[in-house]
């Protein structure tokens, strides 16, 4: 992907949320989270816990519903540009 293709994928998610109401905001940010995994934890994963994921040659990042992993899942901080970043780089499946 091009830095025009990203830049344009990430303006259009930018506009998407900024028309989303606070209480949408509010619960995606309820809802989703990141977390970073080794493979064996990636496979452990319920696969429709998993809105996205990243993988490199160390590991994996997974943008998840936090409801749907398992309680021993450590999840990073993660706020609305975290999550509009991941989906708009077309890592979400």
């Amino acid at each position: 992907m091009t830095t025009i293709e990203l830049l344009e994928r990430t303006k259009a998610a930018w506009g998407s949320i900024r028309s989303a109401s606070a209480e949408e905001k509010d619960r995606l940010l309820e809802e989703d989270a990141i977390v970073k995994l080794d493979p064996q934890q990636l496979q452990e994963l319920n696969p429709a816990a998993i809105a996205g994921v990243k993988e490199g040659p160390y590991g994996a990042e997974a943008l998840v519903r936090r409801g749907k992993i398992p309680a021993q899942f450590v999840t990073e901080h993660t706020n609305l540009e975290d999550i509009i970043l991941f989906l708009a780089k077309g890592e979400g499946s």
